[in-house]
């Protein structure tokens, strides 16, 4: 805030002119993310003495764009890694695919084929390299399948989802990220940990995007406003396609790779991680608060030692939204009746093909052990223990720009 304002009127205002700053920062949310970076581990020090890897939490209401808790990394260096940072996403990008082939007509029941494919010379893969054939968009986006995730961009159309994350707020896409790689994450520069929340709040908010900001106004030493903020808002995607994304990402919380982040009420987000391992996020949000998380090594050299997003970053994700919201009583997300219908699909896959001969006692065991579980379990009976699907692409420098981009 200080070098915003003394960017704007300088250094003499602050420090002899006597202005005074009102800040939209709650202490209580602000205490939360100072407390949740503690879950940070400690490989090696760097040689400004700044501990590595590093991490920012930045959290908004969605409501008014005020921005309540701001933590941009650990030390005291300068760099604010909430604003400043800009790294490789990973599959925290999935949510504008989706939501963009939700606005071309798809809901979450919609199918997909989870199988090999090749995109000239390139070949998309699983975290496992599984493929489990046709399966919803829900449980695609729920448990984070790459292969699935490009070919719905191949189809919706790349000029569409990146029109659509821009809308949104992601100010650093550039021309050439118009390519299907960017759909698991693979960016030219990356993104901001502050761009990505003003993004998900968009979906929080029932498609309305706010300005974020973190004064409120600005006195100068006789009383008088110099500066005052008001709300900035526009609507940029329909109520029912948020609301059917959210919905969505809900599952992630619930059943799928983002289960650590789970924190007894409602609440919808995603995981990221790069290939490499160089970078991790969660992004999440409930009706009243949207908060990003992201865990790095500042130069892009060493990696998270198998941290994924799912992991760490979910935990501190939890943490910090339990203790901020902890005076805040639990809300659903409101659901238009246009998007009822929508939210109550692809819960469950296609039923495989079975083999010719098959046990019917094995058969009838399993029908029974499904008896009762919710639609989220159904969907997630299924699958593997939760294992984050990895996006495939490499991270960039905190500190560099202008990193080369892969494939």
């Amino acid at each position: 805030v200080i070098s915003q304002i003394s960017e704007k009127y300088g250094d003499d205002a602050i420090y002899k002119d006597g202005l005074k700053i009102y800040t939209t920062l709650d202490m209580d949310a602000q205490n939360a993310a100072v407390a949740a970076m503690q879950n940070l581990p400690n490989y090696y020090t760097d040689k400004n003495g700044l501990s590595q890897p590093q991490g920012a939490i930045v959290a908004m209401n969605p409501h008014n764009g005020y921005i309540v808790a701001m933590v941009g990394g650990r030390g005291d260096d300068a760099f604010n890694r909430a604003t400043q940072a800009e790294r490789q996403p990973g599959s925290t990008m999935k949510p504008f695919v989706y939501l963009a082939a939700i606005q071309s007509g798809k809901t979450p029941g919609s199918i997909v084929d989870d199988s090999p494919v090749t995109f000239g010379n390139w070949s998309p893969k699983n975290y496992e390299n599984d493929y489990e054939g046709n399966i919803t968009y829900r449980y695609a986006l729920q448990h984070s399948r790459n292969v699935a995730a490009v070919k719905v961009a191949d189809e919706v159309g790349m000029t569409k989802v990146i029109n659509l994350a821009k809308e949104m707020g992601i100010s650093t896409l550039t021309d050439q990220d118009y390519n299907l790689s960017t759909a698991l994450g693979g960016l030219t520069h990356g993104v901001t940990p502050l761009d990505m929340v003003q993004a998900y709040g968009v979906l929080a908010n029932g498609g309305i995007k706010v300005q974020p900001t973190a004064i409120l106004k600005i006195v100068d030493r006789n009383g008088q406003v110099v500066e005052e903020n008001s709300i900035q808002e526009k609507r940029v995607i329909d109520e029912k396609d948020a609301a059917i994304m959210t919905n969505m990402l809900e599952s992630v919380i619930n059943g799928g790779t983002g289960g650590n982040a789970a924190i007894g009420r409602p609440a919808a987000g995603k995981t990221g991680t790069t290939d490499d391992s160089k970078d991790a996020w969660f992004i999440g949000y409930t009706p009243d608060l949207v908060a990003a998380v992201w865990i790095g090594d500042d130069y892009g050299t060493e990696t998270l030692h198998g941290i994924t997003g799912g992991s760490t970053p979910a935990v501190m994700w939890g943490q910090f939204m339990s203790n901020a919201l902890a005076n805040t009583p639990a809300s659903d997300f409101p659901v238009p009746a246009s998007a009822q219908s929508a939210i109550s699909e692809g819960y469950v896959n296609p039923a495989k093909a079975q083999p010719k001969k098959e046990d019917k006692k094995d058969e009838k065991a399993d029908k029974k052990d499904d008896t009762g579980k919710t639609t989220d379990e159904k969907i997630k009976s299924n699958d593997k223990p939760q294992k984050e699907e990895v996006t495939e692409q490499k991270s960039n420098s905190s500190k560099n720009k202008k990193s080369k981009k892969e494939r």
